[in-house]
């Protein structure tokens, strides 16, 4: 993960919260406090809304309602219904239910007279209303803004823990007392968030629902009532005022009280210019009237000025509520920061480890006469290889198992720490799973080669020229294959294309024939040799070598490079063990052939395509080198860089191809992984071919192989060899018994 990017992540992982406290607080602060009309309901709406509060509208009258919004959608706080019209107190009782929830109302004045309600939260009766009501759209964006900060916030941490656990050493974060560490902060900081929300719940929820009352002395009640217009006399008591704390410090949301007047125009003289009170009659049992002088006011009031809110609200709980919430947040947010980079806190020498197996495949050889009786190995100019060689470790290794074929599934197995004895069903369905074949239980693959066989003789007495089919590309190897499919495909035989002339065939249900198939011998192993006695045997492969026959006719006709399939290294679907699993590190196989491809699919692996890989010398060689370096960068612990030209040239029988093959790889490869690796603060490169393809019989061999295991820590060592060959290697008398074996010997941090 970059820089930038990393400190973006950590940036956004710190405010968001705040965003979502603002937006609560603000949604909260806001609709508890600011009343909103709403007029303009129909007739049915009045009528429901009415009804729903215990009394029965009639087409006469008036209705208005006001509103506080609640901070979720839809809801409303507090509820403010005046119906106008109602022409006397009698007919008001008359259609009122048993338990409504409106009063009679009547001022000074006729038009003035009227039912009124007010309705709180917690009365049961505005929920069949409030829907009804409140429709308006901010609640909506605000409940996005929380929830979807919320939700970003916890995508971002573990979306940052997992990029940063990318860069960490396997088993950098494994040791007690970091895990102690980390699971002791991450409680603070979960706490400490926890604490601040629930205080900060507790001072809206609490300020908004409970009304507190200021008792004021004389000089008070003289001050106050001057300030909201009105000067009061020695003989009338506004002692009790009561208002709705805010949740700031030294605020007020709402204000109301009331006291008794003695006459209307006792009233008026008192009254200011602007004054917020209102004069309400109300009618004794015995028919006389008696005054109040009434007000009710928002923080949105002209009147609600500083010196009142002063005056009124000396409150002290805010301020230790606001103390707690910040602080609570603030050190919360420290502690999981903490948290998250915890694991860092060693040295740079707990940096991540990186692992890379570099394969030559069947790049191991025998002695061969035209070439002085030197190996290809020891012909091969290869200043960088063998540099590292006088530094490294440098053996042979036994990659083949006794018993087992020497085929590259085999050895590659070997090479990855899996026991071919354990997990091996076969090489097609290797191939067969990289290219997608969907394979049953019961069912069975087989390799498909397109070859190209000598003309004019009959079919059994044909020579193999080229196991490759005279190097045919992977456009052209496509038609040949669908041709084969259209002449041989049915509910049993399915030919799927694959790469260059590598290509498989699914033969569904036929698991129980694999025992008597007997031996299906690849090509590679008999080229320049008569076919007829490596031909499938038996009323069993009967259908194989029919078809092998046929394809013959076909692909002659049509003029292609490769004139024959050959169909070998049969298998049933195999499962193998997850290499994340089975080590602990991240894996990528990279690699042209489809063999390999398929067991990095089955090891649960990274399969990274790089375009221009061919498996020959004319592959992306650089391609692969910067793949294999964005695999690390991207935080993969383990790659598995596999090059296939020396094997072809073995089997070719070709060694100025084979040696170039390994030049090739010390001068594209080599350079390129190395400047990556060189900075790290340790890594560890091993090199090996998986089996010997010896050009003096171009097939493969179960003879042990040399290897080469470097260390960056090794460095100046000279324990190992001056150039690395099949000679040298043995020459130091390490033998690794298995590619198991070697492998976790790799793998193991000294």
């Amino acid at each position: 993960m970059k820089t930038e990017k990393s400190a973006l992540m950590m940036l956004a992982i710190i405010l968001i919260p705040f965003v979502c406290l603002a937006a609560f607080v603000f949604g909260v602060d806001s609709y508890h406090m600011d009343f909103y009309s709403r007029y303009g309901l129909t007739a049915g709406q009045e009528e429901e809304i009415a009804y729903a509060l215990g009394f029965d509208l009639a087409p006469s009258d008036k209705m208005s309602v006001s509103y506080n919004p609640g901070f979720w959608p839809k809801t409303i706080d507090y509820l403010s219904v005046y119906i106008e019209g109602i022409p006397s107190e009698e007919e008001f009782l008359a259609r009122c239910h048993e338990e409504t929830a409106l009063k009679w109302w009547s001022g000074i004045y006729e038009h003035q007279k009227s039912a009124s309600c007010t309705v709180d939260s917690g009365d049961a009766r505005l929920k069949s209303v409030e829907k009804m009501i409140n429709n308006r759209w901010e609640p909506w964006v605000l409940q996005c803004v929380l929830w979807g900060g919320l939700a970003a916030e916890v995508a971002l941490i573990a979306g940052y823990r997992k990029a940063r656990k990318k860069k960490s050493p396997a088993g950098a974060d494994n040791a007690l007392p970091l895990k102690i560490v980390r699971i002791v902060l991450t409680i603070l900081a979960i706490g400490a968030i926890f604490l601040g929300c629930l205080f900060s719940f507790y001072g809206l929820l609490i300020f908004r629902l409970v009304d507190d009352i200021r008792h004021l002395n004389a000089e008070e009640q003289i001050v106050v009532a001057q300030m909201l217009g009105y000067d009061i006399a020695p003989d009338e008591d506004l002692s009790d005022v009561w208002f709705s704390q805010g949740f700031w410090p030294g605020s007020i949301d709402r204000i109301w009280s009331e006291f008794s007047i003695a006459s209307e125009e006792e009233f008026f003289a008192r009254c200011h210019e602007k004054t917020a009170f209102e004069l309400h009659t109300y009618k004794r049992n015995d028919g006389s009237h008696y005054y109040h002088a009434e007000l009710e006011i928002s923080r949105n009031s002209e009147f609600m000025t500083k010196e009142l809110v002063r005056l009124l609200n000396q409150d002290w709980l805010p301020y230790l509520l606001l103390f707690i919430l910040f602080w609570s947040i603030l050190l919360g947010k420290t502690a999981l920061i903490i948290t998250l980079f915890v694991k860092h806190v060693k040295k740079r020498k707990a940096s991540p480890m990186k692992h890379l197996v570099i394969l030559y495949d069947g790049m191991s050889d025998t002695p061969v006469p035209a070439l002085g009786g030197k190996t290809p190995m020891q012909c091969a100019q290869k200043p960088i290889f063998d540099a590292l060689g006088r530094d490294a470790e440098v053996g042979m290794v036994r990659t083949v198992p006794p018993g087992q074929k020497p085929g590259s599934d085999v050895a590659n197995l070997s090479v990855l720490g899996y026991d071919p004895a354990q997990c091996y069903t076969g090489r097609s369905p290797l191939e067969a799973t990289s290219i997608g074949v969907p394979m049953g239980e019961e069912d069975l693959t087989l390799r498909c080669n397109l070859v190209t066989l000598s003309a004019d003789e009959p079919f059994a007495a044909k020579t193999m020229i080229d196991y490759a089919g005279g190097e045919i590309t992977t456009e052209e190897a496509r038609e040949v294959i669908a041709a084969v499919q259209s002449a041989f495909g049915d509910d049993q035989f399915t030919y799927y294309a694959g790469v260059q002339y590598r290509h498989c065939l699914l033969w569904q249900g036929a698991k129980d024939k694999l025992p008597a198939l007997g031996t299906l011998t690849p090509p590679h192993d008999i080229i320049g040799r008569t076919i007829g006695e490596y031909l499938p045997k038996g009323e069993a492969a009967a259908p194989l070598l029919e078809m092998m026959q046929r394809s013959h006719d076909i692909l002659n006709a049509g003029g292609a490079k490769a004139n024959c399939i050959w169909l070998w290294g049969e298998g049933t679907r195999p499962a193998l063990p997850s290499f994340e699993v089975k080590t602990g590190l991240k894996g990528s196989i990279i690699s042209a052939v489809d063999l390999l491809k398929g067991i990095g699919i089955l090891a649960g692996m990274r399969v990274p395509e790089v375009p221009g890989a061919t498996g020959w010398l004319d592959t992306n060689y650089e391609g692969k080198a910067h793949c294999a370096v964005e695999e690390f960068q991207s935080g993969q612990d383990f790659v598995y860089l596999h090059f296939e030209a020396t094997d072809e040239a073995g089997h070719r029988g070709n060694a100025e191809e084979k040696i170039l093959g390994i030049e090739l790889i010390d001068q594209r490869v080599l350079p390129i992984v190395l400047d990556y690796l060189e900075p790290l603060d340790d890594y560890a490169l091993l090199i090996l071919p998986d089996h010997p393809t010896p050009l003096a019989v171009k097939t493969h061999t179960s003879d042990p192989v040399p290897y080469m295991l470097y260390r960056k820590g090794w460095k100046g060592s000279r324990r190992g060899v001056d150039c690395v060959c099949e000679e040298t290697a043995e020459a130091t008398g390490k033998f690794g018994t298995s590619g198991v074996e070697l492998i976790e010997k790799f793998l193991k941090k000294d």
